[in-house]
Protein backbone atom coordinates (compact mmCIF):
# COMPACT_ATOMS: atom_id res chain seq x y z
CA UNK A 1 0.00 0.00 0.00
CA UNK A 2 2.70 3.01 0.94
CA UNK A 3 4.20 1.94 -2.58
CA UNK A 4 1.16 2.50 -4.30
CA UNK A 5 0.32 5.42 -2.36
CA UNK A 6 3.90 6.53 -3.21
CA UNK A 7 3.26 6.40 -6.89
CA UNK A 8 0.34 8.10 -6.72
CA UNK A 9 1.37 11.33 -5.21
CA UNK A 10 4.42 10.88 -8.23
CA UNK A 11 1.43 11.14 -10.42
CA UNK A 12 -0.06 14.45 -8.30
CA UNK A 13 2.87 16.10 -8.38
CA UNK A 14 4.12 15.37 -12.02
CA UNK A 15 0.65 16.00 -13.07
CA UNK A 16 -0.18 19.17 -10.99
CA UNK A 17 -3.16 17.24 -10.58
CA UNK A 18 -5.80 17.95 -7.73
CA UNK A 19 -6.77 14.39 -6.96
CA UNK A 20 -5.02 11.18 -7.67
CA UNK A 21 -6.60 7.69 -6.87
CA UNK A 22 -7.10 4.05 -7.54
CA UNK A 23 -10.69 2.75 -7.73
CA UNK A 24 -10.72 -0.95 -7.64
CA UNK A 25 -13.82 -2.89 -8.75
CA UNK A 26 -15.69 -5.52 -6.89
CA UNK A 27 -19.07 -7.44 -5.70
CA UNK A 28 -21.60 -5.85 -3.39
CA UNK A 29 -24.59 -7.54 -2.55
CA UNK A 30 -26.91 -9.81 -4.62
CA UNK A 31 -30.27 -9.11 -5.93
CA UNK A 32 -33.56 -11.45 -5.54
CA UNK A 33 -32.00 -13.79 -8.62
CA UNK A 34 -28.44 -13.95 -6.71
CA UNK A 35 -26.82 -11.81 -8.84
CA UNK A 36 -23.51 -9.59 -8.02
CA UNK A 37 -24.13 -5.95 -8.06
CA UNK A 38 -20.77 -4.35 -9.60
CA UNK A 39 -19.75 -1.65 -7.42
CA UNK A 40 -16.45 -0.24 -6.99
CA UNK A 41 -14.39 1.78 -4.26
CA UNK A 42 -11.46 4.20 -3.96
CA UNK A 43 -8.60 2.22 -2.28
CA UNK A 44 -6.37 5.09 -2.52
CA UNK A 45 -6.43 8.42 -2.56
CA UNK A 46 -3.59 11.61 -2.87
CA UNK A 47 -4.87 15.26 -2.87
CA UNK A 48 -3.28 18.68 -3.92
CA UNK A 49 -3.08 21.63 -0.69
CA UNK A 50 -6.93 22.63 -0.81
CA UNK A 51 -8.65 20.02 -2.14
CA UNK A 52 -10.83 18.19 0.01
CA UNK A 53 -10.28 13.93 0.25
CA UNK A 54 -13.07 11.87 -0.89
CA UNK A 55 -11.90 8.13 -0.16
CA UNK A 56 -14.51 7.55 2.30
CA UNK A 57 -17.49 8.93 0.50
CA UNK A 58 -16.66 7.16 -2.75
CA UNK A 59 -17.45 3.28 -1.63
CA UNK A 60 -19.61 0.78 -2.63
CA UNK A 61 -20.96 2.90 -5.59
CA UNK A 62 -22.44 1.26 -8.21
CA UNK A 63 -20.43 0.99 -11.40
CA UNK A 64 -23.93 2.41 -12.78
CA UNK A 65 -23.37 5.81 -11.51
CA UNK A 66 -20.05 6.83 -13.89
CA UNK A 67 -21.27 4.03 -16.94
CA UNK A 68 -19.52 6.11 -19.35
CA UNK A 69 -16.48 6.32 -17.52
CA UNK A 70 -16.54 2.56 -16.61
CA UNK A 71 -17.30 1.73 -20.23
CA UNK A 72 -14.34 3.58 -21.81
CA UNK A 73 -11.93 2.23 -19.50
CA UNK A 74 -13.23 -1.06 -20.17
CA UNK A 75 -13.25 -1.11 -24.06
CA UNK A 76 -10.84 1.89 -24.90
CA UNK A 77 -8.07 1.21 -21.67
CA UNK A 78 -8.12 5.11 -21.45
CA UNK A 79 -11.01 7.33 -20.32
CA UNK A 80 -10.34 11.25 -21.27
CA UNK A 81 -12.29 13.42 -20.18
CA UNK A 82 -10.90 17.23 -20.62
CA UNK A 83 -14.26 19.13 -20.13
CA UNK A 84 -16.74 17.91 -17.57
CA UNK A 85 -19.33 20.65 -19.53
CA UNK A 86 -19.51 18.33 -22.62
CA UNK A 87 -20.92 14.81 -20.38
CA UNK A 88 -23.96 17.12 -20.24
CA UNK A 89 -25.02 15.37 -24.00
CA UNK A 90 -23.25 11.79 -23.01
CA UNK A 91 -24.14 11.02 -19.45
CA UNK A 92 -26.04 13.65 -17.14
CA UNK A 93 -25.83 11.17 -14.19
CA UNK A 94 -22.18 11.49 -14.52
CA UNK A 95 -22.09 14.78 -15.39
CA UNK A 96 -24.05 15.54 -12.41
CA UNK A 97 -21.86 14.06 -10.39
CA UNK A 98 -18.64 15.56 -11.23
CA UNK A 99 -19.62 18.99 -11.24
CA UNK A 100 -21.07 18.91 -7.72
CA UNK A 101 -17.92 18.09 -6.55
CA UNK A 102 -16.13 20.85 -8.63
CA UNK A 103 -13.91 18.24 -10.92
CA UNK A 104 -13.41 19.92 -14.36
CA UNK A 105 -11.48 17.76 -16.16
CA UNK A 106 -10.64 14.01 -15.22
CA UNK A 107 -8.69 11.39 -17.13
CA UNK A 108 -8.23 6.96 -16.57
CA UNK A 109 -6.38 4.24 -17.35
CA UNK A 110 -7.80 0.87 -16.52
CA UNK A 111 -5.62 -1.58 -14.22
CA UNK A 112 -5.93 -5.48 -15.15
CA UNK A 113 -5.48 -8.71 -12.85
CA UNK A 114 -2.71 -11.23 -14.02
CA UNK A 115 -5.87 -13.26 -15.75
CA UNK A 116 -6.25 -9.94 -18.05
CA UNK A 117 -9.45 -8.44 -16.09
CA UNK A 118 -10.21 -5.05 -15.55
CA UNK A 119 -10.13 -4.39 -12.14
CA UNK A 120 -10.34 -0.86 -11.71
CA UNK A 121 -8.50 2.01 -13.25
CA UNK A 122 -6.23 5.40 -12.25
CA UNK A 123 -8.26 8.27 -11.91
CA UNK A 124 -6.10 11.92 -12.31
CA UNK A 125 -9.03 15.14 -11.96
CA UNK A 126 -8.47 18.43 -12.30
CA UNK A 127 -10.46 21.33 -9.90
CA UNK A 128 -8.89 23.24 -12.79
CA UNK A 129 -8.72 22.45 -16.56
CA UNK A 130 -6.59 24.95 -17.28
CA UNK A 131 -3.64 23.53 -15.63
CA UNK A 132 -4.00 20.03 -17.06
CA UNK A 133 -1.31 18.82 -20.23
CA UNK A 134 -2.29 16.11 -21.74
CA UNK A 135 0.35 14.30 -23.25
CA UNK A 136 1.88 14.28 -19.94
CA UNK A 137 -1.03 13.13 -18.31
CA UNK A 138 -1.14 10.24 -21.09
CA UNK A 139 2.14 9.71 -20.59
CA UNK A 140 2.01 9.24 -16.81
CA UNK A 141 -0.96 7.05 -16.80
CA UNK A 142 0.64 5.06 -19.31
CA UNK A 143 4.66 5.18 -17.07
CA UNK A 144 2.87 4.17 -14.01
CA UNK A 145 -0.18 1.56 -14.71
CA UNK A 146 2.14 -1.48 -15.15
CA UNK A 147 3.87 -0.75 -11.86
CA UNK A 148 0.63 -0.37 -10.39
CA UNK A 149 -1.11 -3.55 -11.66
CA UNK A 150 2.23 -5.20 -10.79
CA UNK A 151 1.77 -4.33 -7.18
CA UNK A 152 -2.09 -5.04 -7.04
CA UNK A 153 -1.79 -8.61 -8.23
CA UNK A 154 1.22 -9.44 -5.82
Amino acid sequence: EKQINDIIKTILQETNASRVCIVKYHNGNKDMMGKSFLKMSMTNEVVNLGVAPMMTDFKDLFRSLLAYWCHEIETNEYCIIPDVEKLKDIDITMYQYLSVRKIEARYGIRLKDNDNNVIGFICIEFLDKSKVDVDKIKFVLTDYQHTIQTLLNM
